[in-house]
């Protein structure tokens, strides 16, 4: 490992910092009782009261003790009332354990605390416009969301290939975040006319139904607000002191509507870590958070950099990483918590092999009655990353709880259909995977019962062939004709090599033979799939017992699911690191700390117009802080050698760190010989092996 423990902090609390002769002394006595000794920063915060401030908080800062004891000390020492407080957080989850954690405190009654707004965006935005008369009901389910497009797709006779629902919502949402119209997005350049149609048609049905959803809600609420100037002035009166809890993830939308309704007071604090802008995707802008102090020169910095999480060898290694970044407010952690142990870095031969020793590692400490299995924590950067671990967990009977809602990774829509051919391969009696394949051979679904018939009136040893009665077009009956010939060909292949075949044609009719039928995340996305598909067959010498495995793993992850209870649950938590933000624990696993994975192959190849190359892999780095940051005790970090049957390296974020020899790359012992200028590590250009 080459860098320095983090410093540690000077340990000064409200006991040494502030004196009994204060004028507000009791207010901090009062918390110490309670056993919340405040540090210097954190001070700071809950003393200020008018005008802007910008919180630059590190991980594991204890924030959210600090913004509770803000709301106590402006209606205690301040005289405050409370009704006049917006609190805004990221979830809804937070705003609310943020209030619970205030009543706790016995500083105020809950009464009293109930008179604070405290919630997300959308919720504050959802409040003014139903305060002013909005009744139009809300469309928040996702699922409900994408196929409403598939349908208006469909409708237009525009190719379902073409366009993954849940990428046309992403960009009607960037837009809307944007500000832009859909008269914008037609006059613009980038403008696609087939999207522009289907978000057309998107609004009509919204219109027709009396719906909004999230976007709208912003979107209506600055056009509402800008529009009546005696509601915008009454919103200004109620809301005199503002808090804006994660800062940096703040869309331009958000924080437009916040400047607004902040005037001509500006008693408007901003709480954020510009390290842990981690939602380009949806929206955030990590220039707020930099440009706030450009925009506002009087605001006052308060600097909470004083990590209680995790120890000074784990914080050592997130300063070290992120230190490289240069869209940053500078700042380092200082740490609470001494430790000789440093974060680990080893390299598995595959994904399957990393999951099996990690699962080992898992348990032996259990059974030392070291630690419990909620201690521990896998992390990874897409749930795609996720199958090797979910399935050797569950195979072996560790309790896990995932974050993902998806289906188990071989019920998931991309990989059901390819594997319903070895289905038919293995049981060619199996009428629900025929049924499967049959609209990836250009035939409707519904015509399986056309099959079943004819199966009971002709019985044949593979019921599929019965498709070929159903067809008149004979260019279209030959190529049927011919996928079925190669299913009976490859019978007695590898299922790798099964798949290898199969998944040319299958691609085809996912993709399109025309890459620019669709956009390139959902190419990606689908070869990252399909490749993933392939590797968890490669153990397999037959398709019938691979089949057998998939079915085993299928059955227990629903048996899991049934069960499974969420919160305190003694179970290893498996998420994305976008899931992990926030959260805490004792052992942490980051897998997969590949080239390509972290960095996403995203950010490594194209980016968007609103977000740049060097921009996409800052982003992947704050994300690698973000994961390191969530380990208290015990950092674990690993890659491997192979991923998805190519070749992998370590990730740009992780070479300086390894301190063994790995192919044909060698560590720096330290030393450097005369003459020998010092490195400078490249982001862009990572060390090759």
């Amino acid at each position: 490992m080459k860098y320095a423990k983090a410093q540690m902090s000077n340990g000064l609390t409200s006991l040494d910092l502030v004196s009994d002769t204060d004028t507000d002394s009791h207010f901090f006595r009062k918390l110490e009782e309670l056993n919340i000794k405040l540090n210097s920063g954190q001070i700071e915060l809950v003393r200020h009261r008018e005008n802007f401030a910008l919180v630059n908080a590190v991980a594991g800062a204890g924030k959210s003790s600090t913004v509770v004891s803000r709301l106590s000390y402006l209606n205690k020492i301040h005289k405050v009332d409370l009704s006049n407080v917006l609190l805004i957080t990221f979830t809804k989850t937070a705003a609310k354990e943020m209030i619970e954690k205030a009543v706790k405190l016995g500083l105020n009654t809950k009464k009293e605390l109930s008179k604070v707004t405290a919630g997300t965006f959308h919720s504050f935005f959802l409040k003014i416009l139903r305060e002013n008369g909005e009744e139009r009901g809300i469309l928040s389910s996702d699922k409900s969301k994408q196929i409403t497009i598939k349908m208006i797709t469909r409708s237009l006779g525009i190719d379902e290939k073409k366009y993954r629902p849940e990428d046309i919502l992403s960009l009607i949402s960037s837009c809307k975040n944007q500000l832009k119209t859909l008269k914008d997005y037609r006059k613009s350049d980038n403008c696609n006319l087939e999207i522009y149609k289907i978000w057309n048609k998107y609004e009509e049905y919204k219109r027709d139904k009396d719906l909004l959803d999230f976007d709208d809600m912003g979107l209506d609420c600055y056009h509402l607000l800008k529009s009546d100037p005696s509601l915008l002035e009454s919103i200004r009166n109620r809301y005199q002191y503002i808090m804006v809890d994660e800062a940096q993830d703040t869309n331009l939308l958000q924080f437009e509507i916040i400047e607004m309704i902040t005037a001509p007071k500006n008693n408007l604090v901003i709480i954020g870590d510009s390290d842990q802008c981690v939602f380009s995707f949806n929206g955030a802008r990590i220039q707020n958070i930099l440009n706030f102090p450009k925009r506002y020169p009087e605001t006052k910095i308060i600097m909470m950099n004083t990590n209680y999480r995790s120890t000074n060898t784990i914080l050592g290694l997130a300063n070290d990483a992120i230190k490289k970044n240069k869209m940053r407010l500078e700042k380092e952690s200082l740490a609470s918590k001494q430790s000789s142990i440093y974060p680990s870095i080893k390299v598995y031969e595959s994904a399957d092999h990393e999951a099996a020793e990690i699962t080992k590692k898992i348990k032996e400490k259990v059974k030392l009655e070291d630690a419990k299995y909620s201690d521990f924590a896998i992390i990874y950067r897409t749930n795609s990353n996720s199958r090797a671990i979910f399935e050797e967990l569950l195979l072996s009977d560790v309790p896990f709880i995932t974050s993902s809602t998806d289906d188990v990774f071989y019920e998931n829509s991309i990989v059901k259909p390819l594997l319903a051919f070895l289905r038919v391969i293995a049981d060619p009696y199996d009428f629900n995977a025929i049924g499967e394949v049959l609209p990836t051979m250009y035939i409707r679904k519904d015509k399986i019962v056309d099959i079943g018939k004819l199966q009971k009136q002709s019985p044949i040893a593979r019921p599929i062939e019965h498709v070929l009665n159903l067809i008149d077009n004979q260019y279209a009956k030959r190529k049927v004709a011919d996928k079925l010939s190669a299913l009976k060909r490859i019978e007695d292949y590898k299922p790798i090599i099964a798949l290898k075949v199969l998944r040319e044609d299958y691609e085809k009719y996912l993709i399109g033979d025309d890459d620019s039928e669709t956009t390139s995340l959902h190419r990606e996305i689908i070869i990252e799939t399909l490749d993933e598909l392939e590797n968890s067959s490669k153990r397999y010498e037959d398709i019938g017992s691979y089949i057998r495995f998939v079915n085993r793993v299928i059955k227990n992850a629903k048996k899991q699911k049934e069960s499974k209870g969420f919160g305190n649950k003694d179970a290893v938590k498996l998420m994305t690191i976008h899931k992990s933000k926030g959260l805490e624990y004792k052992h942490v696993f980051g897998i997969l700390m590949n080239e390509t994975v972290l960095p996403h192959s995203s950010a490594l190849n194209e980016c968007s117009d609103s977000i740049s190359p060097a921009q996409a892999l800052e982003e992947e780095n704050r994300l690698f802080y973000v994961l390191v940051t969530r380990a208290e005790e015990e950092l674990n970090l690993s890659f491997v050698q192979q991923y998805r049957n190519k070749e992998a390296f370590p990730s740009r974020f992780i070479t300086d760190y390894i301190d063994f020899e790995y192919g044909g790359y060698v560590a720096d012992d330290g030393s450097e010989e005369e003459g020998d200028e010092e490195e400078v590590f490249d982001l862009w250009n990572p060390r090759r092996y």
